[in-house]
């Protein structure tokens, strides 16, 4: 009797030692398939971020810009307050990349025109100060003019500075002579022969 009592524990023990080695190799093949589907992910996720990338300026890559092009990205992927600002901030600049290989040099100034636009609003939503975003901006118009030197050109006004009729639309103050940009909402696109061809939005 204690011979099979044994031999009875000792299949007990085997069994359920099997089934421990079962559960094991079915939790192992779960980790498996969920790294897998991780990878892919992050795969799929690395594919979109460059081909979203690849719509936008090469020069959007350099230093002095790039943490203000990932602050865009992430505002545009999130459901937030600042997710359309940036979603058209993001399309204008694609725009714009496109506007710039055409031959159509207007096409080039109405992008800009409307990335003017969009980037300040973009800026101020994000709490920068009027200094501060014409800062900013005038950081990525450097880019802009280098990329289309001899087809457009930009001029950022800077708050404190003073109101020029010629480049800057504006709604003057009733009785004030000398004026000055107290906030911007555009910047200044210029020609091929430095002709205005839409003035920088501004109040004074």
């Amino acid at each position: 009797a204690q011979y099979e009592a044994t031999v009875e524990q000792s299949v007990r023990m085997q069994k359920d030692l099997e089934l421990r080695e079962r559960t094991v190799s079915e939790n192992e093949t779960i980790l498996a398939q969920r790294e897998r589907s991780f990878h892919e992910r992050a795969a799929l996720l690395d594919g979109t971020r460059y081909w979203l990338e690849s719509l936008l300026p090469t020069w959007l890559q350099e230093d002095d810009i790039a943490p203000w092009r990932d602050a865009m990205l992430e505002d545009a992927k999130h459901p937030s307050s600042s997710s359309t600002t940036a979603g058209l901030l993001f399309a204008t600049l694609s725009l714009y990349t496109y506007a710039q290989r055409d031959t159509d040099a207007r096409a080039v100034a109405d992008a800009l025109r409307d990335l003017g636009r969009r980037l300040f609003a973009w800026l101020k939503e994000r709490n920068l100060g009027d200094y501060d975003a014409s800062a900013v901006a005038q950081v990525i118009a450097e880019q802009i003019n280098r990329e289309c030197s001899g087809r457009c050109e930009l001029e950022v006004p800077v708050p404190g500075s003073a109101a020029q009729n010629q480049t800057m639309l504006y709604q003057p103050r009733p009785g004030v002579s000398a004026q000055s940009v107290l906030t911007v909402q555009s910047w200044c696109v210029r020609g091929a022969k430095r002709e205005v061809i839409h003035r920088a939005t501004i109040t004074v």
